[in-house]
């Protein structure tokens, strides 16, 4: 065990520490000026992966049966009790929506993106027309209001 450090080593080390250390006489003369020290960061290179994005898709067999509940949202209104108590047949509700503007598509209750409704056999559809936009961002999702 010959590679121990003396006292003195030891303190001569903690001594080092508590030191400043040393600074070059532009540096500290642009201090005492209050300007800002600008020094150049060398990275290091990006090393390419060869993975290319949008390429043949990964399958997940996993998530293959896990039930998902998909809403097109057309638009939201608030009513009141006693208005709610009085919707008959016939009655019209109105949302918040013009003709003509995109959905919100959710799933399972969470925002995902905005479709276009079309009708297809004389059933609606969705056509997606963005995934995850600026209305995700906000943290709008179908439940709230």
């Amino acid at each position: 065990m010959a590679d121990k450090l003396s006292q003195s080593e030891i303190d001569a080390m903690l001594r080092g520490l508590k030191q400043p250390p040393e600074k070059d006489a532009e540096a500290e003369s642009k201090q005492k000026q209050n300007i800002p020290v600008v020094e150049k960061v060398n990275f290091a290179p990006f090393k390419p992966t060869g993975k290319v994005f949008g390429g043949k898709k990964k399958e997940l067999p996993y998530f293959n049966e896990i039930p998902m509940v998909i809403a097109g949202e057309l638009g939201k209104a608030h009513l009141t009790v006693r208005e709610l108590l009085n919707l008959e047949e016939g009655s019209v509700i109105k949302l918040d929506k013009l003709a003509g503007e995109s959905a919100t598509i959710l799933v399972n209750g969470q925002y995902l993106g905005l479709a276009e409704i079309v009708v297809i056999n004389e059933r609606f559809g969705l056509r997606v027309t963005a995934i995850g936009s600026a209305e995700e961002e906000d943290g709008k999702t179908g439940t709230e209001e």
